[in-house]
């Protein structure tokens, strides 16, 4: 009686063993009307009972994909190296925000790249009042999404001036956009910004809308020929 039982508890455990493996069992079908004679059917690991193994779906086939969560996606950020780019760990942090357009994920990186998170979410999201959500890095978030995006609503956004001026004079620089100089707040950054515009496109008309007198004669004679071009006075 002992081993009969202990027979059946080793037939159970190799039977478990293959469904878990093999994504199928075999097991003899009931008594055919033929004397003698056993059909052999399997038992697929969704449970359907078929005559050849084969027709049983692979192991895991019916199962679902199913993506890596978000804090999974961060796990695999850990502990990675240093690069000449920078932090691979902080990029890689700043991509599964990105990817994800989840700017919340930004307070996982450090703060020296955190508003580069939120204005590359804001980027990937194409809103820039993704910046907005930024705390204390909002404004240099809109400086850098304004520079990534060439878009001077972002500058308007700013609420510290002298982030606000510089935004908007990087832009002259990238755009060559005039228009924008009139923008800056800052008496002598916008004579700077004047003055590098009249240097880069040779145009006297830009020197006349410097306010420093001395600074629009000097800008005048460097266009004119008139003496060696000067650096504009510091704003």
């Amino acid at each position: 009686m002992g081993g009969g039982m202990e027979n059946k508890l080793l037939l159970f455990t190799a039977l478990s063993v293959g469904l878990l493996l093999f994504g199928c069992t075999a097991q003899p079908a009931a008594p055919t009307a033929t004397p003698g004679a056993e059909v052999v059917k399997y038992v697929c690991a969704d449970g359907k009972v078929v005559e050849k193994a084969e027709l049983c779906p692979a192991a895991g086939a019916t199962a679902a994909a199913r993506e890596l969560t978000k804090e999974e996606q961060l796990s695999v950020c850990t502990g990675m190296p240093e690069a000449s780019v920078g932090p691979m760990e902080e990029l890689c942090i700043m991509g599964v925000a990105a990817k994800n357009k989840d700017a919340s994920l930004c307070q996982e990186a450090s703060r020296d790249v955190r508003a580069s998170c939120y204005a590359l979410v804001a980027t990937e999201k194409s809103d820039v009042n993704v910046c907005s959500t930024a705390g204390t890095y909002k404004d240099k978030c809109f400086e850098e999404y304004a520079r990534s995006n060439r878009d001077a609503a972002a500058c308007d956004k700013i609420s510290d001036i002298s982030s606000k001026d510089n935004c908007y004079i990087n832009l002259v620089n990238t755009l060559g956009t005039p228009a924008l100089c009139e923008k800056v707040s800052s008496i002598g950054q916008k004579d700077g910004c004047y003055w590098n515009l009249a240097m880069r496109l040779r145009d006297t008309s830009y020197c006349n809308k410097i306010a420093s007198a001395d600074q629009k004669q000097n800008c005048l004679q460097n266009i004119g020929g008139g003496g060696q071009i000067q650096k504009p006075m510091p704003g």
